[in-house]
């Protein structure tokens, strides 16, 4: 007879969940002080780094841009917080690519010169002759005058 294995709980697996000892510590001593580390950190965001995580969020940036994080509604914490884990995914991504301006737009090469065909040349030079004679007449037209 085996014994039945105990699977883990959902919660054990999450994102947010802290098993390093440290954290762990300073986690309890914030909740003793009444402000996470989510919260201490988003509100020392600048407005555009708040607005790209609101927005992540579906909230509205111009009504929570300076709401303190610890005075928002459950339910805005926790979409803050689904949209935190969502730019942490999108970062990784990037992590480590080069991000200079010359590697997100290439230089591009100058188009290469297109030359007419030769026939094309000649009608050109032939239409060209054309018009100088054209000119020419009426040049001699004005000095008559």
């Amino acid at each position: 007879m085996t014994a039945a294995r105990k699977l883990p709980t959902p919660s054990q697996h999450a994102a947010n969940e802290q098993s390093i000892p440290a954290q762990v510590s300073i986690s309890s001593m914030r909740a003793k002080l009444g402000k996470c580390s989510v919260a201490s950190r988003f509100d020392k965001l600048s407005d555009q780094q708040k607005a790209m995580v609101l927005y992540g969020a579906k909230l509205r940036p111009s009504s929570l841009l300076h709401v303190p994080f610890q005075t928002m509604t459950d339910d805005e914490r926790e979409a803050i917080r689904q949209s935190l884990i969502a730019l942490q995914d999108a970062a990784a991504v990037f992590k480590g690519l080069p991000m200079g301006k010359a590697d997100v737009n290439p230089v591009k090469s100058k188009p290469r010169q297109v030359y007419p065909k030769p026939q094309e040349r000649a009608k050109n030079f032939d239409q060209l002759n054309q018009f100088a004679a054209e000119l020419a007449g009426m040049a001699l037209e004005v000095r008559k005058q």
